[in-house]
């Protein structure tokens, strides 16, 4: 019996942003899933204008499993995490090992496939777009938060977009002026 996808499940059981005030909740697995959609959207504009050759489909299957040691670690905050070196160091290591501790949840035959995309997931040239996305869906939240008046994000959402902008990124750079400026409307104004 491999309980993979029962720790991976318990993914929308995790609150995103949790030692943040929020208007709406958020959890680890609807982030997966925004994420996935925004990278591979990052990957086909990278490829179509910019004579890119980057498999869009992995990089969606890359940012699906992008928080799976979360399962076994929990969701720590940005400021937390990387507010000291030497605790980043240690964060990276307990990230790692649950993620290593998730593998051994997957069949040994079935492995090959899914070790890289979790344990390795940084050498596979889609990743600097999941990262992309990630900051991209970070920077979405603060603007959802801010438009319902939590003013606790208007600093982590400016933040926020000065290092969207400091990936310097054609694709991304695409992205923030074709599809963000939508996050601020109502509903009756996208219609």
């Amino acid at each position: 019996m491999f309980h993979f996808f029962a720790y991976f499940f318990k993914l929308k059981h995790i609150k995103r942003w949790n030692l943040w005030k929020n208007n709406r909740d958020e959890n680890v697995m609807e982030h997966n899933g925004e994420v996935a959609a925004i990278a591979h959207m990052l990957v086909t504009i990278h490829n179509e204008r910019y004579n890119g050759n980057l498999d869009a489909n992995r990089a969606s299957t890359l940012a699906i499993f992008h928080e799976t040691g979360e399962t076994l670690t929990g969701d720590v905050v940005t400021p937390i995490k990387y507010n000291n070196p030497e605790l980043n160091a240690q964060f990276k290591r307990l990230e790692a090992i649950a993620e290593k501790r998730m593998c051994e949840q997957i069949p040994a035959d079935l492995r090959n496939t899914y070790d890289p995309l979790i344990m390795d997931r940084h050498s596979f040239p889609e990743w600097p777009f999941v990262k992309a996305a990630d900051k991209i869906t970070a920077y979405i939240k603060c603007v959802d938060e801010v438009k319902s008046g939590n003013s606790e994000f208007l600093r982590v959402k400016n933040t926020t977009y000065n290092a969207i902008q400091a990936l310097d990124i054609a694709a991304v750079n695409d992205f923030m002026i074709e599809f963000i400026p939508s996050f601020s409307l109502a509903l009756d104004e996208l219609i």
